[in-house]
């Protein structure tokens, strides 16, 4: 059989005190971040998971061959998350950050924390393969297999989508909430970095550099994520001026069709207040700060909420975020917030998604920094989990 037995998963490597010591403050930078954006945050894991597969049946096999399963990998993108973060943290330019991540030493250091030597090389295979073949050089590629020769899958998937596109248009679909809204409704397109069919990740299953190229993937979105980050720090310094803020509710008035709203705003903004900000905001950027005003405003709905008071109170003191999701009776959330939010009860999906995001809001000032990123990056390992098994 081709699934005997788990494969082992290698711990991230020792680090030093002083990489610690970074390691905490980047936690607590990362934390604080994505608590203040998290409904925006919460949005893009979504994304992110639905788009590797991840309740793909063959990817279901794929999480079964490593001990921990699926939560292991929620925790390994978490990791490369912050490694970025502790690499780039202080560029506020993509152009700057993507420069960063994407050297040859960076790559290594972070692949040598989840990967013994020998797939190492093999991923530094891959990604000298890639660079050559970006620089146009098809020949003498070294390797064996598929990935390592880098054919069409692992670090050139990545350079393929990223090259000569607008870093923005792809984070703009990272924003809004999924059950909702397609990323057709915006006329938007989505990034590949596989090389395998739309459904089904055929690769991953042959044993063969499988976890090697699930890596790289989990590389790529990492990458993204952390362009998002950037993208919505923006906002913060969009939403100062209170003129432009002000034409933009009259304008969000008149239209009940989004793409009309972006359209119509980004008109008024370029003609008018582009010269307002040091900054140029591009059309989807201001896009993307449209629809965070309204992920803020459904935080905002959540936590002048009651539900759970005594279980909340429980987690104020046991800090026991899977005890809390066990215990819950999710009929209570379906009868009171129905009425705030009647799609929670047209969309099974949406419902599960809307009561992990009400509770993780209700409960972040109750965590510690590393549980609170370890539980948002588990959000649909925990969904699948604690929620579906009542389905």
């Amino acid at each position: 059989m081709l699934f005997r037995k788990s494969k082992k998963f290698k711990q991230p490597s020792e680090m030093t005190k002083e990489d610690i010591d970074k390691r905490r403050v980047a936690e607590s930078k990362l934390a604080k971040e994505i608590s203040e954006n998290y409904i925006s945050i919460s949005n893009a894991v979504t994304r992110i998971c639905f788009n590797t597969g991840w309740t793909n049946k063959n990817l279901v096999k794929f999480w079964k061959k490593y001990y921990g399963g699926l939560q292991t990998f929620c925790f390994r993108g978490l990791d490369i998350v912050l490694s970025m973060y502790n690499f780039a943290n202080e560029v506020d330019n993509y152009d700057d950050f993507y420069y960063k991540v994407f050297k040859r030493t960076v790559v290594e250091k972070i692949a040598k924390r989840h990967f013994y030597n020998d797939d190492v090389d093999k991923i530094m295979m891959n990604y000298d393969n890639s660079i050559k073949q970006i620089n146009n050089i098809n020949k003498e590629l070294e390797g064996k297999t598929y990935f390592e020769k880098a054919n069409g899958c692992g670090f050139i998937a990545i350079f393929n989508n990223f090259e000569n596109r607008d870093y923005d248009h792809f984070t703009f679909s990272l924003v809004f909430n999924r059950y909702k809204y397609t990323i057709e409704d915006f006329h938007r397109s989505w990034v590949r970095f596989d090389r395998f069919d739309e459904n089904e990740f055929k690769g991953l299953y042959y044993g063969y550099c499988d976890e090697l190229i699930f890596f790289t993937i989990q590389y790529g979105y990492s990458v993204l994520f952390m362009t998002y980050i950037m993208m919505l720090r923006k906002y913060n310094v969009f939403i100062q001026n209170e003129v432009v803020i002000w034409v933009l509710d009259q304008i969000k008035n008149d239209n009940k069709n989004k793409l009309d709203t972006f359209k119509e705003f980004y008109l008024v903004y370029s003609s008018l207040y582009r010269s307002a900000y040091e900054d140029e905001y591009s059309y989807d950027e201001i896009a993307t700060f449209i629809i965070k005003e309204e992920n803020i405003q459904k935080r905002d709905l959540f936590l002048a909420c009651d539900y759970y008071k005594k279980d909340i109170e429980a987690l104020k003191k046991d800090k026991d975020f899977e005890k809390l999701l066990s215990n819950i009776d999710q009929d209570e959330f379906l009868k009171k917030h129905s009425e705030k939010d009647p799609y929670i009860a047209q969309n099974r999906d949406y419902f599960y998604n809307e009561l992990f995001d009400y509770l993780m809001v209700k409960c972040m000032n109750y965590m510690d920094d590393d549980d609170f990123l370890k539980n948002m990056f588990s959000k649909e390992a925990y969904i699948e989990k604690f929620f579906n098994k009542h389905s």
